[in-house]
């Protein structure tokens, strides 16, 4: 059978640590740039804890398998907090960037169920407005996902993403998670994906490529 390299492929950009290490560890001797992403901080910024709703946000899978699975851990939610059963889901889909902003906002807590993205930017766009984060640990996102920032799950663990939102909600509700040091975390994580971090990565793999070609071309004059 063909190989990868059989296919010609020989640069490649990433956008997440985690997607660098995955295919430096299955497909060797690729040339991996990495990009990093941002978030845009004048949509996504602070709302006052007064303005937070009782509400978990979340938004919809991308297959059916997914919807499944969301659906599921809502479902053993409660299940599993029947004394929780007046907290309420709010399914963000197919919403404008700034009707998505706004009640991703709105929300206390966000649901994240995206197991297989190759980044993630929900739960840092809700980190950004001081919505705290239930969520799965895929790939992309582990570059970020660090138990100082949210309530991470076993990547597609139904059980224990239900377990860890009732956790999360009750701890919200005890008045332990909208605190100064929480929103300090969340801002530590940010630091790394501001505009600037973002337009510096394009800059620095613009240069890489032109820098390879220049030396190409002087090895071809020889």
């Amino acid at each position: 059978g063909q190989k990868w390299q059989h296919f010609g492929i020989k640069d490649v950009i990433s956008v997440s640590d985690g997607i660098t290490e995955y295919l430096n560890a299955v497909m060797p001797g690729l040339s991996i740039k990495q990009y990093s992403q941002s978030i845009d901080r004048t949509l996504f910024k602070p709302v006052d804890m007064v303005d937070k709703n009782p509400v978990i946000a979340y938004m919809p899978g991308r297959t059916q398998d997914a919807l499944i699975k969301t659906s599921n851990v809502i479902k053993t939610f409660y299940s599993f907090f029947p004394h929780l059963s007046w907290i309420r889901f709010d399914e963000l889909k197919g919403l404008s960037k700034e009707d998505y902003a706004e009640r991703l906002g709105a929300a206390s807590i966000c649901l994240y169920t995206d197991e297989i993205a190759g980044f993630g930017t929900m739960p840092l766009e809700a980190m950004a407005m001081g919505t705290h984060v239930v969520g799965w640990t895929p790939l992309g996102g582990k570059e970020y996902m660090e138990k100082t920032n949210g309530f991470w799950a076993q990547n597609g663990d139904i059980f224990q993403l239900a377990e860890l939102l009732g956790m999360a909600v009750e701890r919200w509700l005890a008045g332990k998670l909208d605190t100064e040091s929480v929103v300090a975390e969340y801002e530590k994580t940010l630091e790394k994906y501001a505009p600037e971090k973002e337009k510096e990565s394009l800059i620095n793999i613009i240069n890489e490529y032109k820098n390879e070609r220049i030396a190409e071309l002087s090895q071809l004059k020889r």
